[in-house]
């Protein structure tokens, strides 16, 4: 999808903790897939995006997205004329990932987008910290591979800095990206971790 960064037909993770920069590189990201065509300096492909928010409302939706990038009339014009960013309020991962297939399905997007990955697990019937917790994503990957789209998952990490609950979980998919930022410098590190366990990591500053 973004080339060097974000593999199409797969599954990838975007990790890290709360009030660390996540929305603002989703939003970022999702610029780039509906805007610009370039991702880091690095050519990415243009479309749709399907955005499972199922933490947020669409007010807080519109407003971040408008501190992150997108000017009012842009966001309103987007989800409301030109429908190349669809919302999807909630989704119940564990039994009825029916319910996003037919959504990437009709809708055709490049870009799906998960937020959280413990919104949409809400009814999983084992703790987090279970292998078995981590099942359900291979559905999403199988999705990816299917419909030649990228999903992303936000998740959180846990106080050792690393991903919360199962360590399986990270062995779903093309890797993940752990994100980290320094409020007081206006800049975000992002460190991608691929399946073959090659690391790339960037520091980046908004402007």
């Amino acid at each position: 999808l973004c080339l060097r960064y974000i593999v199409r037909g797969d599954l990838m993770f975007c990790i890290s903790e709360k009030k660390m920069g996540k929305s603002s590189f989703m939003n970022y990201l999702i610029k780039c897939i509906t805007y610009t065509g370039e991702f880091l300096s690095y050519p990415c492909i243009t479309g749709k995006v399907l955005y499972v928010a199922a933490e947020e409302s669409n007010i807080s939706l519109k407003i971040k997205a408008s501190t992150y990038g997108f000017d009012n009339e842009d966001v309103l014009e987007e989800i409301t004329i030109n429908k190349s960013v669809r919302l999807l309020r909630s989704l119940d991962l564990v039994n009825d990932v029916a319910k996003l297939e037919r959504e990437i399905k009709e809708y055709k997007p490049v870009l799906v987008i998960i937020d959280t990955a413990r919104a949409v697990m809400m009814n999983a019937t084992c703790s987090e910290n279970q292998a078995e917790w981590a099942n359900p994503f291979y559905r999403l990957q199988a999705l990816a591979i299917k419909y030649n789209c990228s999903i992303l998952c936000t998740h959180h990490k846990n106080k050792s800095g690393q991903a919360a609950g199962t360590s399986a979980l990270l062995g779903v998919g093309a890797g993940y990206i752990m994100l980290d930022s320094d409020k007081e410098k206006s800049t975000t590190t992002l460190q991608f971790t691929t399946r073959d366990l090659s690391e790339r990591t960037y520091l980046t500053k908004r402007v």
